[in-house]
């Protein structure tokens, strides 16, 4: 396993045949052994809403380590289907997205959930790719258990270097709508300047997961950085104009989540869940405890550095633009 998600797998040990069920547990990562095993941490009733999902694991959390056949617990009557996945350019407004979604007790929200990237990879290198195809699907119904009864929906925030592994998602769930977030390119290079993603440091992430490959003496951060966003934004670009992947730029949010956003979902937020959700706006989305302030400070840039990027973001937006479907958006549910 790797050595950074060690602590997903530290905690007093139980045993499954001391459980009567999986339920209220949830599966946090893959490894693969002599057979893929699955790590589980219990949660009992806590909500995952916290800005990302790796804040809501606490010291003293039981795991449990199974077979992938321990999936086969959580049924279609007892589980939510997901109600749309979220895809990212990274620094573009999804946490913020997926934070006001909590704010909402019908909602089940995941924010980059470790065992997505672990299973997603698992199934990218997987020869056999039914039987990854078959564990992704478990793993989803699992984190859509019914616990406290007011649950109606599930929303997936997946890591941004997964619209390279689109594909796998779309044949496992060929019917929910699936989202991709996006943003001028000069604004999010100057967030990662100030706060270095790992998709944005050469070897970090895997070259054939991430998609890019370079040179392993390159040290240009901010080139590297608009490689890879012109390779999402291709991605994405390529996935809007065949599989119906429906952009949202920054600029959209946040009034997108409870009005256009909302009705195309069907989802339906109370008076008292909006004003929670404007309310939550005013803080800084990866720190509830931080007052909001927009950095609208610009650096000096050599233009033609971002041509390339620019030129992907540009045709986002007429995609995006000539879609119409925020504009059908009020029409639905």
């Amino acid at each position: 396993m790797d050595i950074a998600k060690n602590y997903l797998t530290r905690g007093p040990i139980v045993n499954e045949k001391d459980l009567n069920s999986l339920r209220k547990w949830y599966p946090v990562t893959l490894t693969e052994e002599e057979q893929p095993v699955l790590w589980w941490r219990n949660f009992g009733d806590i909500r995952f809403s916290k800005p990302f999902f790796d804040e809501t694991i606490r010291q003293g959390m039981s795991v449990c380590k199974t077979t992938t056949e321990s999936l086969s617990q959580f049924t279609s009557s007892d589980c939510i289907a997901p109600s749309a996945f979220i895809f990212h350019s990274s620094r573009c407004g999804s946490t913020l997205l997926t934070q006001l979604l909590t704010k909402a007790p019908n909602c089940i929200v995941f924010s980059e959930p470790p065992i997505m990237d672990a299973v997603l990879q698992y199934c990218f290198h997987q020869p056999n790719r039914e039987a990854g195809i078959s564990i992704l699907k478990g793993v989803v119904r699992a984190l859509g258990q019914r616990r406290l009864g007011e649950e109606r929906h599930l929303f997936i925030k997946l890591d941004s270097w997964h619209i390279n592994l689109y594909p796998i998602i779309r044949e496992a769930f060929p019917e929910v709508p699936c989202f991709f977030m996006y943003r001028k390119p000069v604004e999010i290079l100057a967030s990662h300047r100030r706060q270095r993603g790992p998709q944005m440091v050469p070897g970090l992430i895997d070259p054939e997961i991430l998609g890019v490959r370079i040179r392993t003496d390159f040290f240009d951060l901010d080139s590297f950085c608009l490689k890879v966003l012109s390779h999402f934004y291709k991605l994405a670009i390529r996935h809007s104009e065949t599989d119906q992947l429906v952009l949202i730029n920054y600029n959209q949010l946040p009034q997108l989540v409870w009005t256009e956003f909302a009705s195309l979902l069907s989802v339906h937020f109370s008076e008292s869940e909006i004003l929670t959700m404007q309310e939550r706006c005013i803080r800084h989305s990866k720190d509830p405890y931080t007052v909001f302030s927009e950095d609208k400070s610009e650096f000096t840039h050599d233009h033609e550095r971002f041509e390339e990027v620019n030129g992907y973001y540009n045709t986002l937006e007429a995609i995006k633009n000539q879609s119409g479907i925020w504009n059908q958006a009020d029409s639905v549910g």
